[in-house]
Parts: C-alpha cells; structure tokens; sequence
C-alpha cells in the first residue's frame, strides 16, 4: 500500500517539499506509531525531528494506537514556535 504524507513546518524544510510517499507492505492494521516508524526508516533526515511531531489522520491529531488504512488523509506537522 503507498500512502500519501503532508508535511508541515520544519520537516517540509528538512525533505525540501511539502509531501512524501510511504510505500508500507500489506500486513495487519498499522498504526500511527507504526506509520512513524516507517518514515523514520523511509526518510532517515525526519529521524531527529520525529519526536517532536505529531501525526494527523483525517485532520485530527492521532494516537500511536490509531489505526491507518489507505484512504485516509495523513499529515505530519512539525514543531513551531512564535505566537
């Protein structure tokens, strides 16, 4: 299954664009801790920016344990500062 993965904040900068592709083997459910895990492993620059980012899943913020299926809409947003 290849999913589709916005990118926001400083991990756009760190990939150069604003959208990567995760090309994951058609296993069991994955998660979003699992989805994490993969692009760690997919775009090893996004590795130290990983721990301080948050995975969305259809415009919401989602739990490592949220289930994540092709058609759903993923983000990955980055920390940012300023007010």
């Amino acid at each position: 299954m290849r999913l589709k993965i916005l990118v926001f904040g400083p991990l756009a900068d760190a990939v150069g664009g604003r959208l990567v592709h995760l090309d994951v083997p058609e296993t069991p459910p994955l998660d979003g801790a699992g989805v994490l895990r993969l692009i760690g492993a997919a775009h090893p620059v996004l590795r130290p920016l990983l721990p301080a980012s948050r995975l969305a899943i259809n415009a919401r913020f989602a739990s490592p344990a949220d289930t994540v299926t092709p058609a759903d809409e993923l983000a990955l947003i980055g920390m940012v500062s300023g007010g």
